[in-house]
């Protein structure tokens, strides 16, 4: 049996969605490593935006490689929770307009 209430959930959650893709790939998330001896920047959808090393480090390919993954993860998470938080702002708003 179709679930028809369900369907016009879906339609109205649609333009929420988009809107809150859009969102996303405004914001600004910054992680960093090695004491901020590297910040990465990223955007809500992941997108690495920008990189910052300390010429201190620039030399040293391993210790920059380790920090610069460290940093990228940071951000992802930071990306992570604020796509978390926006996700459940859009579906909330369905589950109180019933």
């Amino acid at each position: 049996m179709i679930n028809f209430d369900l369907l016009k959930d879906i339609g109205r959650m649609k333009p929420k969605v988009d809107e809150m893709q859009s969102m996303l790939g405004k914001k600004k998330v910054t992680g960093s490593a090695g004491g901020g001896m590297v910040e990465v920047t990223c955007n809500g959808k992941k997108e690495v935006c920008d990189i910052k090393i300390d010429p201190e480090i620039a030399g040293n390919t391993k210790v920059l490689r380790d920090l610069l993954l460290s940093a990228i993860s940071d951000a992802q998470k930071k990306a992570d929770k604020i796509f978390i938080e926006e996700m459940s702002k859009v579906a909330g708003s369905l589950l109180t307009k019933r």
